[in-house]
């Protein structure tokens, strides 16, 4: 977390990180991860490793990432037992495993959402409701990645360090582009 708000802070991104901001791109990114699991589980291919397609833990990478800057934005504190256990699963029940695991997360960061739909800005209410259903999000997202076989921590990383070469300071300070604008 204090990477990512070192990386916020470094250009100028803290005026477009409201709460309400984060829980939508929250949500887009949810979408991302659900349309690569699917595709995954669906390729003609047979079984794929969703641990080794870039598309799945790069999108377990930003889930974990927006959920980490809610927190930090919000003033909420991380839970040091973010990580719910999976019992062991069978080959057999793998893909379904994954599947409810992210039924699940997509009910959690509904309720996320939910939570800004109606918000005025600076709504002190709204940001004391989120902590809990923030802590089951990044509970859940701990859960499914321990599913698909990837740590957290190892996704996150990894995604901060591709998006500070996306997104170097001289190009994209104080502004909200996307970085396939200005390349």
């Amino acid at each position: 977390m204090d990477d990512q708000r070192a990386f916020a802070i470094e250009r100028d991104w803290g005026q477009f990180h409201t709460p309400k901001n984060l829980a939508m791109a929250l949500g887009g990114e949810l979408g991302e991860l659900s349309s690569a699991v699917v595709d995954a589980l669906e390729s003609p291919g047979g079984k794929v490793e969703l641990s080794s397609l870039d598309s799945v833990t790069s999108e377990i990478a930003d889930v974990t990432l927006y959920l980490l800057r809610l927190f930090d934005v919000l003033g909420c504190t991380v839970p040091e037992d973010q990580a719910r256990k999976v019992r062991n699963v069978s080959a057999f029940d793998q893909e379904r495993a994954v599947l409810v695991a992210l039924a699940n997360l997509v009910g959690t960061i509904g309720a996320v959402l939910e939570i800004w739909q109606w918000s005025e800005p600076g709504d002190n209410q709204t940001a004391l409701h989120a902590e809990a259903r923030i802590v089951a999000a990044l509970r859940g997202v701990a859960g499914f990645a321990e599913l698909v076989g990837v740590e957290l921590a190892d996704v996150a990383s990894a995604k901060l360090a591709r998006n500070a070469e996306r997104y170097p300071i001289n190009k994209c300070y104080g502004s909200n582009v996307k970085y396939t604008e200005f390349e």
